[in-house]
This record gives C-alpha cells, sequence and structure tokens, in this order.
C-alpha cells in the first residue's frame, strides 16, 4: 500500500529449487509494509549459494489496476556470488501510470539466480 512508513513485510513465501539441487537460496528478505507514493521503497535481502555462484538478482513489481513494470536486473560481482546482503530500492514515483491513488497493493517478487540457471524466488505485499 503506497501510504505511510510503517512495519516492516517479512517473507510472504518463497520458491527453493529442492534439496541438493545446488540452487541458490534466499534466506532474508523483508521490506515495509506502507510507503508514500514517490518515496524510495528498500527491500533488504540475504541470500547465499553452496556453489558460490550467485549470478543475478531480479525484482518485479506488479500494481494493482496497472499491471507489471519491466523487470530490473542486479548483476552481482564475483565477490557476492557465494553470500550477499543488502538493500534493493524501488522509486515509488513512475510516469508509466499518471498517478497512483492511496492504498494501492502492490506485489513485489525477488527473484535469485545461479549461473545454471537455478533460482530462488521471494514475494513480498505491499
Amino acid at each position: 500500500m503506497l501510504n505511510g512508513l510503517e512495519k516492516s513485510v517479512g517473507l510472504q513465501g518463497w520458491a527453493q529449487s529442492g534439496p541438493g539441487s545446488n540452487a541458490p537460496v534466499i534466506t532474508h528478505a523483508f521490506t515495509v509494509e506502507k510507503v508514500w507514493y514517490g518515496d524510495v521503497l528498500k527491500v533488504y535481502i540475504e541470500a547465499e549459494d553452496p556453489t558460490g555462484d550467485i549470478f543475478k538478482i531480479a525484482t518485479m513489481v506488479d500494481q494493482a489496476g496497472y499491471g507489471r513494470y519491466p523487470t530490473s536486473w542486479v548483476y552481482l560481482k564475483p565477490t557476492d556470488r557465494k553470500h550477499l546482503k543488502g538493500y534493493l530500492q524501488w522509486n515509488t514515483y513512475s510516469s508509466k501510470p499518471p498517478y497512483v491513488s492511496e492504498w494501492t497493493h502492490v506485489t513485489l517478487t525477488v527473484s535469485v539466480f545461479n549461473k545454471s540457471g537455478n533460482e530462488s524466488t521471494c514475494l513480498l505485499s505491499q
């Protein structure tokens, strides 16, 4: 909901590959529950990969009444490919929809991929 900043939203659910798959694992992810339109929304993420080859992070934002924004990609440096922690950010202002009304619901999907194409995904709702 794009309104006032309040409490954190943790992992709503995530899809991890099965045991022994050498897939990356998102161990922690959270963001605030509400934010004012025009503010920067920060998403904390922590992930690890047993083989040390996390390659990229995808962030997808779905907005009720508008649809999906283009996927944002972050490519990792070799030093961050075994274990990463930090913030992703999304500027809630957009010239795509003319305005965002109060209490607009958005869903953020964050996926971590390794070089083999294995994926770990978490869903964060606003």
